[in-house]
């Protein structure tokens, strides 16, 4: 039983040595490569994933004219092109707590400031681009789609 112990407690140290090796080596090849953008505190994807789980969520309660599906494909594809993005710059790490601005209690406030400053302009930007082309759509093509149905052509 004993021996069952210490190879477990054996075992977890070495994973965690191996989980600090890696964690040193995913900084180091950030600082490398010197990419930075004012400390780390993006989180601003965080704001157009919430609101996209929203709309995803209420997509049936929207009419069909309000092309609420291509609404979803550009904040999730923002989403992920942004996640990716701050995959590579560093500001979102393959360990716990996942976002480097949680690690440090005080810049909680700073990537609460980044959320509200552009995370929530961004995700507005977005569902403006999506209402004009909704609207574009209405007014162009939408009556030329029914005028071709009704001649048949």
């Amino acid at each position: 039983m004993s021996n069952w112990c210490a190879a477990v407690f054996k075992l977890n140290k070495g994973i965690s040595g191996i989980q600090s090796i890696a964690k040193h080596s995913y900084l180091l090849l950030f600082q490398e490569l010197d990419i930075s953008f004012g400390g780390n505190y993006m989180a601003c994807f965080l704001v157009s994933a919430a609101f996209g789980i929203f709309t995803t969520a209420l997509r049936k309660k929207f009419p069909k004219e309000m092309h609420i599906d291509w609404l979803n494909m550009m904040i999730f594809g923002s989403t992920v092109a942004f996640g990716v993005e701050h995959v590579i710059k560093g500001e979102i790490v393959p360990w716990f707590p996942f976002l480097t601005a949680m690690e440090n209690p005080t810049a909680f406030g700073a990537m609460l400031n980044e959320i509200w400053a552009i995370g929530v302009p961004m995700m507005l930007a977005t569902v403006f681009a999506w209402a004009i082309a909704v609207l574009a759509y209405g007014k162009f093509m939408a009556p030329a789609t029914r005028a071709k149905a009704l001649n048949g052509s």
